[in-house]
């Protein structure tokens, strides 16, 4: 279940840091980068929960 959370944290990530190259405005890129950011940094938190439990 973590490794599923995990790959899907980054997953939205990813589409996230997408959203933002195709962004017109330089506020929009800046928020999509906030919640590339966001996503990875729950990726990570799962990460270091897993490596906890093993």
């Amino acid at each position: 279940m973590i490794d599923a959370a995990f790959g899907r944290y980054v997953r939205q990530a990813q589409d996230c840091l997408e959203q933002a190259e195709g962004a017109t405005w330089e506020t929009d890129k800046e928020a999509w980068l906030k919640l590339a950011e966001e996503w990875m940094e729950m990726a990570r938190k799962v990460q270091r929960q897993s490596s906890y439990e093993h």
